[in-house]
């Protein structure tokens, strides 16, 4: 079940029985899960970033 924002451009792809050569591997094998995390949290970080300012202008904006 998808959570969070419904309308974001999301799919899921499965692989089965496919192999990859070493010379194309990037990361660890099996490493992809703490790459993606990582890489989520940086974007939190930055939308946590981009909202504070939306919202102070918004406060601002109510506030006169």
């Amino acid at each position: 079940k998808k959570m969070g924002i419904k309308a974001s451009n999301t799919a899921e792809v499965y692989f089965e029985n496919v192999r990859v050569p070493a010379e194309c591997v990037l990361g660890e094998v099996g490493g992809g899960f703490k790459v993606a995390m990582n890489i989520l949290n940086n974007g939190r970080f930055g939308m946590a970033a981009a909202l504070s300012g939306t919202m102070k202008g918004a406060i601002a904006k109510a506030v006169r």
